[in-house]
């Protein structure tokens, strides 16, 4: 009777946090409902819910992947890196290899937004694998989209390439046929930027044979528009504008681009009139983001019509324009890093909080069990001792003992019992205390065997995460294979500052122990620390250096007499490891 008020509280909190979750879980579904239809309803109730971090694993997990759909579908930022790293953790576990790429390709991108390019190549690559590896072609073929998106932004055209190759060969598995197109676009824009026009061109072609099959209006325009461009570039520029003015009428909506594009193409062969047409029709129908482009070309086509002081007060509005525009930027960046941050620190704030309440919630339960285990003994006591006392009296009135006899035999009784008792507790000391030894020294060794493997497995991830690195691979990769005719470095400046941005970010602790001044380490003794890290041979570092073999023994002999280990059974990559 005693514990019914705790229970009853217990069930109320209980009522309460479910019909939280199942309001939730609505949203959800209604959101679900409405993201091919209407995405940006989708998106704004996604955003009702304002503390997604105080949902349950599962819900916040659904919360990301529909909110990354949703923010996918109307070119919106993706949520927080933290909120992904949670559900990509729930749908290692939980979800199937499509969700799991999915949602693999959203934290990347959301990397990506924080500017951490390494992070967000690592995620893509991953998310890559599991794709690939259960044959979900059309999730490896964004997945490989985004990657190439990620080399153009690293001005790296030909891995761009490379990838958005892959991609079409995703989609083409997947018959994918409308984002085959547009892979097929993106191989021929990479063609392009390399100065190969024609090779760009016959991917275009392609690319609008198919989509004119599947009547989409909207990759129909932005594939004609690639057309226009191109044939500009080769200067046919009738077919450019054939399919410059054909991308403005499959799109309505997005006309800037192929309106610029017009504007650039007749102020160079000098059809001015044409130009200040479609500049007129820009002007009016464009936002604010596209003004710095519109003053820049009206600058040339005034130029080009010798009207120079008009070409001046535009191209000084041009820069003007850029100038706010760049403004407008960094302001709306310090917006979102500032509500970033406020994201971060309430789901840092919460984590402790729950943390709290675990504790507490575990605590009071162990309290109600140990009241509930001395409640029990107590009783069970208890009833032991009223059925003595009922056997004694029954005893008693058999026997018919006099007063006198009892009280002595009583006496004698209780006598025993105390020096039976001392006697056990006595015994009952030592015994415990010869168990508590015994106990702690089982512990201790336990305790120290677990910390030598979780040594073990620290240093094995550290230098697993090294060498999966991308300069650590291309140490291995330098490493193997001799250069012909070179007689510097294969490892370049650049390459050396990497290196020890990711050495340092691994292995926290050596940073402060390389730059002890007892130590007199030179620039090439921390190069050498860095290698030895790779457990290279010297004839592996001696042609990642271009150096002789003996000279990179010398530079280990050398380090080991600095360290104080010449003699000692360590190699210098245990010695550092360890620091």
């Amino acid at each position: 009777m005693k514990l019914t008020p705790l229970l009853i509280l217990f069930f109320i909190v209980g009522c309460l946090s479910c019909k939280r979750e199942n309001h939730i879980e609505k949203l959800l579904n209604e959101a679900e409902a409405l993201l091919v239809t209407n995405p940006d309803t989708a998106y704004i109730i996604l955003n009702t819910i304002d503390i997604p971090h105080e949902m349950s694993d599962r819900l916040l997990a659904e919360w990301c992947m529909l909110s990354g759909e949703s923010a996918d579908k109307i070119q919106e930022d993706m949520p927080s890196v933290s909120y992904l790293l949670q559900a990509q953790k729930w749908y290692a576990k939980n979800g199937s290899p499509e969700e799991q790429a999915r949602i693999g390709l959203f934290l990347g991108r959301s990397y990506l937004q924080d500017k951490e390019f390494e992070k967000a190549m690592d995620t893509y690559m991953e998310a890559l694998d599991i794709a690939t590896d259960h044959e979900i072609y059309n999730q490896a073929g964004y997945i490989s989209s985004y990657m190439a998106d990620l080399y153009l932004f690293e001005y790296m055209a030909d891995a761009a390439r490379q990838k958005y190759e892959d991609g079409a060969n995703y989609f083409l598995k997947a018959n994918n046929k409308r984002s085959y197109a547009l892979a097929l676009r993106d191989i021929g824009r990479m063609w392009a930027y390399s100065d190969s026009v024609t090779k760009a061109l016959p991917l275009l072609q392609k690319a609008d044979s198919i989509v004119s099959v599947l009547n989409d209006k909207r990759a129909m325009a932005s594939i004609t528009n690639g057309l226009g461009n191109l044939y500009e570039m080769l200067g046919d520029y009738q077919n450019a504008e054939k399919y410059l003015l054909k991308s403005l009428e499959l799109d309505k909506d997005e006309v800037v681009s192929s309106n610029l594009a017009l504007i650039s193409m007749y102020t160079k062969i000098n059809e001015l009139e044409k130009a200040r047409f479609y500049l007129n029709k820009v002007n009016a129908t464009t936002d604010d983001s596209a003004l710095p482009d519109i003053f820049y070309l009206q600058y040339l086509l005034e130029k080009a019509d010798q009207k120079t002081e008009k070409a001046l007060e535009c191209l000084e509005q041009y820069y003007i324009a850029s100038d706010s525009i760049v403004f407008l930027q960094n302001e709306s960046n310090i917006i979102k890093m500032e509500k970033k941050y406020q994201q971060e620190k309430i789901l840092k704030e919460n984590s402790q909080l729950r943390i709290s309440k675990q504790i507490y919630f575990v605590l009071i339960i162990f309290f109600i069990v140990v009241c509930l285990v001395v409640f029990s003994f107590y009783q069970l006591k208890l009833n032991k001792q009223q059925k003595k006392i009922y056997q004694q009296q029954i005893t008693l009135d058999q026997n018919k003992y006099s007063l006198s006899d009892l009280n002595e035999k009583l006496q004698k009784g209780e006598q025993l019992i105390l020096e039976i008792k001392n006697e056990l507790n006595k015994t009952e000391e030592q015994v415990n205390f010869q168990n508590t030894l015994e106990e702690q020294q089982t512990i201790y060794l336990k305790q120290k065997e677990e910390l030598e493997q979780i040594n073990a497995k620290i240093h094995q991830l550290r230098n697993d995460k090294l060498l999966a690195s991308s300069i650590g691979k291309k140490v291995m990769n330098l490493s193997k294979s001799v250069k012909a005719g070179s007689s510097q470095s294969l490892f370049t400046p650049k390459d050396w500052i990497t290196l020890q941005k990711q050495v340092y970010e691994i292995y926290v602790s050596l940073p402060q122990f390389l730059q002890k001044e007892s130590l007199s380490l030179t620039s090439s003794d921390i190069e050498c620390c860095y290698l030895s890290l790779f457990q290279l041979g010297p004839n592996a570092e001696a042609i990642l250096l271009n150096i002789n073999p003996h000279s990179a023994s010398r530079r280990r002999s050398r380090l080991r007499e600095k360290f104080g280990i010449v003699g000692k059974n360590i190699s210098l990559y245990e010695y550092l490891s360890r620091v």
